[in-house]
């Protein structure tokens, strides 16, 4: 049963499949009445999708960036921040610019293991807003190469080394702070989708998210997403437990991606069940930002 609340999922401004509009149309249809946009490195999906929100449905513009940190890759959200803000537009840019030498390394890397890859192709993967792995997996698999996207991905994709080209996890927290929005971690025990090879889950265990979140609680991280598509209800209570033990907002998201992924909008955990706001304490913080913003507003025109 889907969530009224899903603040994690892609349009095809980054690696999803739906355009706004057919997303804004299956989060009517879903019963959602809480959602934000979390496309990679751009707000640009986030910003069609604004306009056509209809009445009585909350939208919340956000983001994702993709990380580095000492002990591997993390992915950020961020959300309720200022679009405009110097220092967050900076490290949007830097986000983007960096993914672009990212497609030019994976797509070098691909012909180098003998992948046919056109000169249109590769001018249609420089036209989209944030091409990522999906992409080229996706191309991959049209040539015969690989059954499936999680095939080709952990065959071709996976083994081009490109972390040197990555924010860090302290540039994108830092930003999106900056800008007065809430960062947050996202699926801290990664995504859990199964490896083609064995089959088999990879999550992290709990003793490498304890590791993870100590560098991130120093660069001041605000959240924690711990309810997610993948996570059992044992994992998500850990989850939870360790972030209302840093003061952490709990926040949740099925990380809808249409049909490049397995995963139904308002997805909030594996079993499939309904999640109550009540449980995600992002949401108070939202409101508490929203009446504070509103308060500031009536003070302003107050003064004119």
């Amino acid at each position: 049963m889907a969530s009224a609340t899903d603040l994690h999922m892609h349009t095809r401004a980054s690696d999803g499949t739906d355009y706004p509009d057919e997303l804004v149309e299956k989060i009517v249809r879903a019963g959602i009445r809480t959602f934000a946009v979390t496309d990679h490195d751009t707000i640009d999906g986030a910003l069609e999708v604004q306009p056509m929100v209809p009445e009585g449905i909350t939208f919340y513009i956000g983001v994702e960036f993709t990380c580095r940190t000492s002990l591997g890759e993390v992915h950020i959200l961020g959300y309720h921040f200022r679009p405009e803000d110097a220092i967050f537009q900076a490290v949007l840019e830097k986000g983007k610019r960096l993914r672009r030498e990212k497609l030019d390394r994976r797509i070098a890397w691909l012909k180098k293991q003998g992948v046919p890859v056109t000169d249109i192709e590769i001018d249609a993967f420089h036209r989209m807003k944030s091409c990522g792995k999906p992409h080229l997996a996706n191309m991959i698999v049209n040539k015969g190469l690989a059954r499936n996207m999680n095939e080709a991905i952990h065959r071709y994709l996976d083994p081009c080394d490109c972390d040197d080209l990555k924010l860090t996890s302290a540039e994108a927290i830092g930003a999106i702070n900056a800008s007065g929005g809430i960062s947050v971690w996202a699926h801290p025990l990664g995504e859990g989708f199964r490896r083609p090879r064995d089959g088999r889950s990879r999550f992290s265990t709990m003793e490498q998210c304890y590791a993870k979140l100590q560098e991130l609680v120093r660069q001041e991280i605000r959240g924690m997403e711990c309810y997610y598509s993948q996570y059992s209800q044992s994992q998500i209570m850990k989850l939870k437990q360790t972030a209302e033990s840093y003061h952490l907002c709990v926040s949740g998201g099925s990380d809808y991606h249409g049909t490049n992924k397995n995963i139904e909008l308002g997805q909030l955990n594996a079993a499939m069940s309904r999640v109550s706001d009540d449980e995600l304490s992002i949401l108070r913080e939202f409101d508490r930002r929203d009446r504070k913003s509103a308060s500031l507003e009536i003070d302003e025109d107050e003064l004119l």
